[in-house]
């Protein structure tokens, strides 16, 4: 084994040995420590995978308001057509019983 007098000759054999590299991480570092990252990984996943999921439940629920709101909007348009049509016919009506009734005869 090298003899090593400074930490750059320590970082330099580390940076070449990674058994040696492995063996003081491990003492250096708690395992639960050492887990992190691992954990992390994990963690990250599992909220990709639920904001995925929340956005795909998002995208079907708007597209389901959407079609809601067109089928309410129809309906809302059919509904004025018809009372307008309604209208129309009481006008008529109106009118018609307005001449036939309210006007004074007219001598001929």
């Amino acid at each position: 084994m090298p003899i090593i007098e400074t930490v750059e000759q320590l970082a330099e054999f580390l940076e070449q040995n990674e058994e040696w590299r492995r063996r003081i991480y491990s003492i250096l570092v708690p395992r639960e420590l050492a887990r992190l990252p691992a954990e992390f990984d994990e963690f990250r996943t599992e909220v990709r995978r639920e904001f995925e999921s929340v956005r795909t439940e998002m995208r079907e629920g708007f597209e389901q308001l959407r079609a809601e709101m067109r089928e309410n909007s129809e309906r809302m348009e059919r509904k004025i057509q018809r009372n307008t049509d309604d209208i129309a016919e009481l006008k008529g009506i109106s009118l018609e019983q307005y001449y036939r009734f309210d006007q004074p005869l007219r001598e001929a």
